[in-house]
Parts: structure tokens; C-alpha cells; sequence
């Protein structure tokens, strides 16, 4: 479904109901409901909280009674969702929040239930059996877990009528492998909040370069080949690494760094959503993901957008989702996936050269602010429920 509009005035505002067990602090949940209020909407929100704002959600499947307790929540939080689901009244269209595949499940049970036929936007975001079962491996492939995983991606896709996805990569994949039709789903991507994360000057303590990766530890993010990075650039002692957050491999990345005695990576824990843009203002480059899986060819994660947004130069994996937003040497600096030394030789590329470094945070930021910022999700907004509400 391709967008149209550069501006949503001529939208009628509709009632949304924003409706699941979506993670409320999530900056993609946060940004579509901020932009359907900017557009005029009336939100309303039909929420219960699942994961209590966990930043690493593998820890809740760790053993038997992980499990367990888990499937108990599960079993508990849907009957209070259908209560609060029977009083929200009138709505226009229901927008299920990320990420939401076992809420889809419900969202039409519910409407069955209530006698309410509504347009279902679900944004989907990811898929789950490509999160768990291939990045993850959190379970086996082909085991009763890794299909069932596979069912939900699938039947939530069916039982949504438009279908949101943050790029064509992964678009093409989610048609591929559960068969959703193309006409059927939409690409918004992942964005950043610009009233968080806008450029601003920040003194730094002194003329150290600094690198800075930010994110949740998952095989995704190529982590290992940062530090293998940092390897290669530990003599040079006027680049130094920040490493902000926690997640699935943090305990890996810490024993690795500690047995080659890398001093120059600074582990910071999770630090406040609002002051995460003060270390991206006095970083000199950005961190991407470098990845080798399949996924990661597949996404452009929130902190490449959050960087742009600051007019930061970043530097990420070349890949097919990468591509459909940054040109190397343009706006940022693409290396090849899994190359250790392709991150190195890039740092070294801007730090040895100022007018490109500047020339990619120039054109970075233009590019997100056309094709990423919030005036951008509103115009890709107004076209999604233009079509939602005119076939209701």
C-alpha cells in the first residue's frame, strides 16, 4: 500500500482504540499514539500491561516456573482486558500495539463477543518465530514451541485487515513465509521521537572519540564484532567505547572484553529513556547492528533512527533494510555484515576525516526528517486509515 499524502488536515478524525497487552514505554507504541493525537484522533487506550516494562524478555521463559508463571499472567490479564473491552464504547477503527500477535487473537474474539465489526490495524512490527527461532534460538526449529510460534505470526497477520511492518524487507519476507498478501500490509518505519531525540549541543570533557552502541544485547545486534572492532583499535587511545544497556548476551560480552583486557569499552547499565539522547549528543559516531543472521538483513533498529534524528553519523551493516533508507558515504557509512574490521576501518574513516563525518550527519538528518520523522508516520498514518475506515 503505498503513502501518498505529504499532509493528514483533509483526515476526518476517527476514534482509535489502541487495544492490548503492548509495552506502554515502548518508543514505537509511544510514537503512533502521539501521532494519531497530532492528526486530530481521538485515542482511546484498551490496556493491559504484560511485561511490566521488562527490558530483557528472555529472562521470562528461563525455566519451568518462569514459564509457568508466565501462562498464569497470561491466563489472568485477557478476562480483565474483555471487561475493560465491554465499556470503552464507540470506536472507529481498533489499532492492536507492539507487539501484539497474541492480542490479535483476542481483539477479533472480543469483537465476536461484543457484536462490534471494526477494521483491525495490527502492527506487527516483527515476527516472533523469526525473533525466538531463528535470531534467538530460543527454541528448536520444527519443534511443537517453533510452529506454534509460526501459527501466531501467521493467523495474526489473517485476522488483521491492514498489516504494519517497519521495512519492505520485511515485508517481502512476511509474504513469503506466511503467505500475508502484499496489498494487505504497510511499511511505516521504525522512527524516533523528535520531541526526545533532536539535535543539541553538548560539551564534551575533553577530545576523546567516542563510539557509542546502545541496545539489548540480542544476537541481532552483531555485538561480538564491535568488540572485535575494539580489538583492532586498542592502541589508539584517543578512541574510546561506550556500551549502554543489558540483555541475552551481556554476561558473554562482559567475560570476552575482560580475557582480552579491552579498556577501552565502558559498560554503562540501562540508563532513563529521557536522558539516553545526553550520551548520543556527545558521541562522535553511532553504532548500528552487524549481525550476519537473516533478521538483521531484515530491520533498521530504533537506534539508528534515534541517532539520525540527532544528527549523529552512524555507522550499520549493509543490507537490504539499511538500504531502503541510507546510502554509503551519503548519509551514513555501510559495512559489510559480521566484518570486525569493516566497523574498525569505518571509525577510523571518520575520525580521520571531519568534512565526511559532518557531510553524513548533514545529509543523515535531512533524510530522517523527511522519510522518518513524526510528519512523516502522520502522512503514512493519514493514507492507512483512510483505507481502514473507508472499507469498515
Amino acid at each position: 500500500m503505498a503513502t501518498k499524502k505529504d499532509s493528514v488536515k483533509d483526515n476526518k478524525p476517527l476514534t482509535i482504540l489502541y487495544f492490548g497487552t503492548y509495552e506502554e514505554t515502548y518508543s514505537r507504541n509511544q510514537i503512533m499514539i502521539k501521532s494519531l493525537k497530532k492528526m486530530g484522533h481521538n485515542v482511546k487506550e484498551c490496556h493491559v500491561s504484560l511485561w511490566k516494562n521488562q527490558i530483557d524478555k528472555t529472562k521470562t521463559f528461563a525455566g519451568f516456573f518462569g514459564k509457568l508463571l508466565f501462562f498464569a499472567r497470561l491466563l489472568s490479564i485477557y478476562p480483565i482486558l474483555l471487561f475493560k473491552y465491554l465499556f470503552v464504547g464507540h470506536y472507529d477503527v481498533m489499532f492492536v500495539g507492539y507487539f501484539g500477535h497474541l492480542d490479535m487473537l483476542f481483539a477479533r474474539l472480543f469483537q465476536i463477543l461484543a457484536f462490534r465489526k471494526k477494521r483491525i490495524v495490527f502492527d506487527a512490527f516483527l515476527s516472533l518465530y523469526d525473533s525466538m527461532v531463528t535470531d534467538r534460538k530460543m527454541m528448536k526449529d520444527d519443534s511443537f514451541p517453533s510452529r506454534l510460534v509460526f501459527w501466531l505470526d501467521k493467523t495474526a497477520c489473517r485476522l488483521a485487515d491492514i498489516v504494519i511492518l517497519d521495512t519492505d524487507a520485511h515485508i517481502d519476507f512476511f509474504h513469503q513465509t506466511f503467505g500475508v498478501p502484499k496489498e494487505k500490509m504497510v511499511r511505516i518505519f521504525a522512527c524516533a521521537d523528535t520531541d526526545v531525540f533532536y539535535p543539541r549541543q553538548i560539551k564534551k570533557k575533553d577530545d576523546t572519540f567516542n563510539i557509542l552502541f546502545m541496545g539489548k544485547y540480542t544476537p541481532l545486534h552483531g555485538i561480538k564484532y564491535i568488540v572485535e572492532a575494539s580489538e583492532m583499535l586498542k592502541n589508539d587511545e584517543n578512541i574510546q567505547f561506550t556500551f549502554i544497556g543489558k540483555g541475552q548476551l551481556y554476561p558473554e560480552i562482559r567475560k570476552i572484553v575482560k580475557q582480552k583486557e579491552l579498556s577501552n569499552i565502558t559498560f554503562i547499565d540501562w540508563v532513563p529513556y529521557e536522558t539516553l539522547p545526553d550520551y548520543i549528543a556527545t558521541a562522535d559516531v553511532c553504532l548500528g547492528i552487524f549481525s550476519l543472521s537473516e533478521k538483521a538483513l531484515r530491520v533498521i533498529p530504533n537506534k539508528v533512527f534515534q541517532s539520525l534524528a540527532m544528527k549523529k553519523a552512524v555507522i550499520t551493516e549493509n543490507s537490504k533494510a539499511s538500504c531502503e533508507l541510507l546510502a554509503n558515504e551519503e548519509n551514513a557509512l555501510l559495512c559489510n555484515p559480521g566484518s570486525g574490521r569493516g566497523i574498525a576501518e569505518a571509525i577510523l574513516k571518520l575520525k580521520a576525516n571531519p568534512s565526511l563525518r559532518c557531510k553524513i550527519e548533514e545529509h543523515g538528518y535531512r533524510r530522517f526528517d523527511e522519510r522518518c520523522g513524526l510528519r512523516a508516520v502522520e502522512a503514512n498514518l493519514a493514507d492507512l486509515l483512510d483505507s481502514a475506515d473507508g472499507n469498515s
